[in-house]
Protein backbone atom coordinates (compact mmCIF):
# COMPACT_ATOMS: atom_id res chain seq x y z
CA UNK A 1 0.00 0.00 0.00
CA UNK A 2 1.45 3.37 -1.00
CA UNK A 3 1.60 6.33 1.36
CA UNK A 4 -1.10 8.00 -0.73
CA UNK A 5 -3.45 5.18 0.34
CA UNK A 6 -2.97 5.77 4.09
CA UNK A 7 -5.56 8.18 5.38
CA UNK A 8 -4.61 9.95 8.59
CA UNK A 9 -8.25 10.40 9.55
CA UNK A 10 -8.58 6.61 9.84
CA UNK A 11 -6.12 6.69 12.73
CA UNK A 12 -6.49 10.02 14.50
CA UNK A 13 -9.30 12.54 14.84
CA UNK A 14 -8.89 16.03 13.44
CA UNK A 15 -8.90 17.44 16.99
CA UNK A 16 -6.22 14.99 18.16
CA UNK A 17 -4.13 15.77 15.06
CA UNK A 18 -4.31 19.50 15.81
CA UNK A 19 -3.43 18.91 19.47
CA UNK A 20 -0.50 16.71 18.47
CA UNK A 21 0.85 19.33 16.09
CA UNK A 22 0.48 22.06 18.71
CA UNK A 23 2.27 19.89 21.25
CA UNK A 24 5.07 19.01 18.82
CA UNK A 25 5.91 22.57 17.77
CA UNK A 26 8.76 23.09 20.21
CA UNK A 27 9.89 19.48 20.69
CA UNK A 28 13.22 18.11 19.54
CA UNK A 29 12.81 15.11 17.29
CA UNK A 30 12.45 12.26 17.47
CA UNK A 31 10.07 12.00 20.42
CA UNK A 32 7.31 9.61 21.37
CA UNK A 33 3.69 10.49 21.92
CA UNK A 34 1.35 7.83 23.28
CA UNK A 35 -2.39 8.27 23.02
CA UNK A 36 -3.91 6.56 26.04
CA UNK A 37 -7.36 6.65 24.43
CA UNK A 38 -6.10 4.43 21.60
CA UNK A 39 -4.49 2.00 24.06
CA UNK A 40 -7.77 1.86 25.99
CA UNK A 41 -9.76 1.27 22.80
CA UNK A 42 -7.47 -1.57 21.68
CA UNK A 43 -7.43 -3.19 25.12
CA UNK A 44 -11.23 -3.10 25.24
CA UNK A 45 -11.36 -4.66 21.75
CA UNK A 46 -9.13 -7.51 22.92
CA UNK A 47 -11.33 -8.11 25.97
CA UNK A 48 -14.48 -8.03 23.84
CA UNK A 49 -13.13 -10.37 21.17
CA UNK A 50 -11.41 -12.78 23.57
CA UNK A 51 -13.85 -12.85 26.51
CA UNK A 52 -12.31 -15.93 28.16
CA UNK A 53 -8.70 -14.71 27.82
CA UNK A 54 -6.68 -13.03 30.51
CA UNK A 55 -4.92 -10.28 28.61
CA UNK A 56 -1.29 -9.89 29.76
CA UNK A 57 0.54 -6.68 28.91
CA UNK A 58 4.28 -7.16 28.41
CA UNK A 59 5.86 -4.43 30.52
CA UNK A 60 8.86 -4.25 28.20
CA UNK A 61 6.56 -3.03 25.39
CA UNK A 62 6.27 0.40 27.02
CA UNK A 63 7.53 1.07 30.54
CA UNK A 64 5.42 4.23 30.90
CA UNK A 65 3.71 4.42 34.28
CA UNK A 66 0.74 6.16 32.59
CA UNK A 67 0.21 3.17 30.27
CA UNK A 68 0.59 0.69 33.13
CA UNK A 69 -1.80 2.64 35.35
CA UNK A 70 -4.41 2.80 32.59
CA UNK A 71 -4.18 -0.93 31.91
CA UNK A 72 -4.25 -1.75 35.63
CA UNK A 73 -7.42 0.35 36.00
CA UNK A 74 -8.95 -1.52 33.05
CA UNK A 75 -8.23 -4.89 34.74
CA UNK A 76 -5.25 -6.04 32.69
CA UNK A 77 -2.82 -8.73 33.72
CA UNK A 78 0.91 -8.11 33.25
CA UNK A 79 3.95 -10.06 32.13
CA UNK A 80 7.18 -8.95 33.78
CA UNK A 81 10.78 -9.76 32.98
CA UNK A 82 12.55 -8.21 35.96
CA UNK A 83 12.35 -7.42 39.64
CA UNK A 84 12.18 -3.71 38.68
CA UNK A 85 9.00 -4.34 36.68
CA UNK A 86 7.51 -6.37 39.55
CA UNK A 87 8.23 -3.55 42.00
CA UNK A 88 6.68 -1.01 39.63
CA UNK A 89 3.45 -3.02 39.51
CA UNK A 90 3.48 -3.44 43.27
CA UNK A 91 3.74 0.36 43.62
CA UNK A 92 0.65 0.69 41.41
CA UNK A 93 -1.28 -1.78 43.57
CA UNK A 94 -1.46 -4.58 41.00
CA UNK A 95 -2.42 -7.88 42.62
CA UNK A 96 0.25 -10.59 42.31
CA UNK A 97 -2.38 -12.93 40.83
CA UNK A 98 -2.40 -10.62 37.80
CA UNK A 99 1.36 -10.91 37.23
CA UNK A 100 3.33 -13.54 35.34
CA UNK A 101 7.12 -13.71 35.36
CA UNK A 102 8.36 -14.56 31.89
CA UNK A 103 12.04 -13.72 31.56
CA UNK A 104 13.79 -16.50 29.66
CA UNK A 105 16.83 -16.27 31.93
CA UNK A 106 15.76 -16.08 35.57
CA UNK A 107 18.06 -15.95 38.56
CA UNK A 108 16.90 -18.11 41.46
CA UNK A 109 16.97 -15.06 43.78
CA UNK A 110 14.64 -13.20 41.36
CA UNK A 111 12.28 -16.17 41.13
CA UNK A 112 12.19 -16.24 44.93
CA UNK A 113 11.45 -12.50 45.13
CA UNK A 114 8.56 -12.89 42.70
CA UNK A 115 7.30 -15.93 44.61
CA UNK A 116 7.60 -14.14 47.97
CA UNK A 117 5.60 -11.25 46.44
CA UNK A 118 2.78 -13.69 45.65
CA UNK A 119 3.40 -14.30 41.93
CA UNK A 120 2.31 -17.85 41.05
CA UNK A 121 2.42 -17.85 37.24
CA UNK A 122 5.70 -18.28 35.38
CA UNK A 123 6.81 -18.78 31.78
CA UNK A 124 9.68 -21.10 30.96
CA UNK A 125 11.45 -22.48 27.93
CA UNK A 126 14.23 -24.61 29.37
CA UNK A 127 14.64 -27.65 31.57
CA UNK A 128 17.12 -25.85 33.85
CA UNK A 129 14.66 -23.00 34.37
CA UNK A 130 11.87 -25.44 35.26
CA UNK A 131 14.14 -27.02 37.90
CA UNK A 132 14.85 -23.53 39.32
CA UNK A 133 11.11 -22.75 39.37
CA UNK A 134 10.44 -26.03 41.21
CA UNK A 135 12.99 -25.04 43.86
CA UNK A 136 12.17 -21.35 44.28
CA UNK A 137 8.45 -21.23 43.38
CA UNK A 138 6.94 -24.55 44.51
CA UNK A 139 3.32 -25.18 43.55
CA UNK A 140 3.27 -22.41 40.95
CA UNK A 141 1.73 -22.70 37.49
CA UNK A 142 4.10 -22.66 34.53
CA UNK A 143 3.51 -21.89 30.86
CA UNK A 144 6.03 -23.76 28.78
CA UNK A 145 7.33 -22.34 25.50
CA UNK A 146 8.08 -25.12 23.05
CA UNK A 147 10.16 -24.62 19.94
CA UNK A 148 8.96 -26.87 17.14
CA UNK A 149 11.16 -27.07 14.07
CA UNK A 150 9.79 -28.49 10.83
CA UNK A 151 12.94 -29.52 8.97
CA UNK A 152 11.16 -30.32 5.70
CA UNK A 153 9.59 -26.88 5.44
CA UNK A 154 12.43 -25.13 7.27
CA UNK A 155 9.84 -23.51 9.44
CA UNK A 156 10.05 -22.63 13.11
CA UNK A 157 7.00 -22.24 15.33
CA UNK A 158 6.81 -20.98 18.89
CA UNK A 159 3.95 -22.51 20.82
CA UNK A 160 2.66 -21.66 24.27
CA UNK A 161 1.29 -24.66 26.15
CA UNK A 162 -0.73 -24.37 29.31
CA UNK A 163 -3.58 -25.69 31.39
CA UNK A 164 -6.47 -23.54 32.54
CA UNK A 165 -4.98 -21.05 34.89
Amino acid sequence: MGLDMIKRENYITETDWKNLNDFAKDKETPFLVVNLNIIKKHYEELVKNFPKAKIHYAMKANPSVEVQTLLHNLGSHFDVASVFELRRLQSLGVSPNKISYGNTIKKIKDIKEHYDAGVRLYVSDSEADIHNLAKAAPGSKVFVRILKVNIEKRQVDLALVDEEY
